[in-house]
């Protein structure tokens, strides 16, 4: 099934009809933030985004023009200290789609890994966002 959207995720849904906690946790989730739009805002004056690949997994984005007056060594530090698994998108972008992650599907991706939720991708994009200012002291003060 292509172009997955609001009108026949059920359709898809069923093909994956399980029972494991997981996925529960999962449809929970989904029924509480689709994301058929991404979600966009903001916290402590930097923009992100959070957005659902077709029905599965989620992704976060911290959307913060300054990452390439990080070192190497920042980067690396902000995405061992901070980031969930590594950056997958470019810096600063990142997914739930990593073995150990519950990625519901036809495989089902990651069995006995743990459904990565929209409060979780939120509270992994602000601990980023922490990491940045912890780094970048500076940055609230153009803020003020």
């Amino acid at each position: 099934m292509t172009g997955l959207n609001e009108n026949n995720y059920l359709e898809y849904q069923k093909l994956f009809n399980s029972s494991s906690p997981e996925y529960q946790r999962y449809l929970t989730d989904f029924r509480n933030h689709p994301l058929w739009v991404p979600h966009e805002s903001e916290y402590r004056n930097i923009k992100y985004k959070i957005k659902r690949v077709d029905i599965s997994h989620l992704c976060g984005y911290v959307l913060y023009d300054g990452y390439s007056e990080f070192t190497k060594e920042e980067r690396d530090e902000i995405e061992e200290e901070s980031c969930h698994c590594d950056f997958t998108a470019g810096f600063g972008g990142f997914d739930c789609a990593h073995y150990g992650d519950y990625h519901p599907g036809p495989f089902e991706v990651g069995l006995g890994g743990t459904y990565k939720n929209f409060d979780y991708v939120k509270m992994v994009i602000e601990r980023i966002i922490d990491h940045i200012y912890r780094l970048r002291p500076e940055i609230d003060e153009m803020h003020n």
